[in-house]
């Protein structure tokens, strides 16, 4: 939508407008308003210290934990491309989606997602742990027709790949005591 505003309009406590103004303004619709805004894999310590992966997505609005569920798949991609040769330790370096066809999929081996409890009913941070192997590359896709809070559905399906992160070389002291030599 686009609105005008002409010149010479003035305010209630004073002073007039120059100049007119012209701006465009996006209204959202039930499938314009509510998309994924950002994927991550990251890392986090669980309530014991330990360091897991995690697998951190954010929408425009809040939706369940269960109306997410069968909706949201993740991938570990086959180290090699099929195109490429086998040479080298760190594999090839998967970064457009595009490039993730049937053939793509059949060779990766599908990774199962914990989802971690959000503190509201609708939550626009949904967690989920994972386990995959460090250093390979994640593609993971979120189905279109997701609903969210309001009405709100996911229009088209979001895909995306991501690197799992290394985990941090660190050293924790878990109780109080002496150190013996």
């Amino acid at each position: 939508m686009k609105l005008f505003v002409d010149s010479g309009i003035r305010s209630s406590k004073g002073g007039e407008l120059k100049e007119g103004i012209e701006q465009q303004i996006a209204i959202p619709g039930k499938y314009t308003f509510f998309q994924v805004s950002t994927s991550e894999l990251a890392l986090a310590n669980n309530d014991k210290y330990e360091t897991e992966q995690i697998f951190v997505l954010g929408m425009t609005n809040g939706v369940t934990s269960k109306e997410l569920e069968g909706k949201i798949e993740a991938f570990l991609l086959p180290k090699y491309h099929s195109n490429t040769k086998e040479d080298g330790k760190n594999g090839y370096n998967w970064q457009d989606s595009g490039e993730i066809l049937p053939e793509v999929l059949n060779a990766s081996s599908k990774l199962k997602l914990e989802a971690v409890e959000t503190e509201k009913e609708y939550d626009s941070t949904h967690s989920f742990r994972y386990t995959a192997d460090v250093g390979r590359y994640v593609y993971v896709r979120v189905k279109k027709g997701v609903q969210s809070f309001g009405g709100y559905i996911l229009a088209k399906e979001f895909s995306a790949i991501e690197r799992v992160p290394e985990f941090p070389e660190e050293l924790q002291i878990i109780g109080n005591g002496s150190i013996l030599s």
